[in-house]
């Protein structure tokens, strides 16, 4: 999960604020530019918050070294606007692979290892028909 594309959106929206504060900084009115630069000053700062919280959550989870097993009945499944899955079982969203999307929209049970701050799974397992020797 921590790779280049976690970061890529907190990095490219600063890249963003910084190449128009330069540009703006060429222009005349500095109530105005300042005005905007506040505006969209606010997408990279959240952007960047809201990483730093899933990144700590993360590492706290691989420190601890403790995953939690579920096994249930998929409540609901459903991907999010930004690509990702999440997995509804016994009140808990467990953010899957995408790959699991349309296995785990057809199963009957399923067996889910994930760590518990972050909400990850780490294992996937898939139960077809009645379930019965898993």
């Amino acid at each position: 999960m921590i790779g280049w594309q976690f970061w890529a959106g907190p990095i490219s929206s600063s890249v963003f604020l910084l190449a128009f504060a330069l540009y703006a900084a060429h222009e005349g009115d500095a109530v105005g530019i300042l005005l905007l630069l506040g505006i969209l000053g606010i997408l990279p700062v959240a952007f960047w918050l809201i990483r730093v919280r899933q990144y700590k959550r993360f590492t706290a989870d691989i420190e601890a070294r403790i995953v939690n097993i579920v096994q249930g009945v998929p409540e609901h499944v459903r991907l999010t606007r930004g690509g990702r899955c999440y997995l509804s079982v016994e009140g808990r969203d467990i953010c899957v692979p995408n790959e699991y999307y349309k296995k785990l929209q057809e199963a009957n049970a399923a067996k889910i290892e994930f760590l518990p701050m972050s909400r990850l799974a780490t294992k996937v397992t898939v139960i077809r028909g009645i379930g019965i020797g898993v």
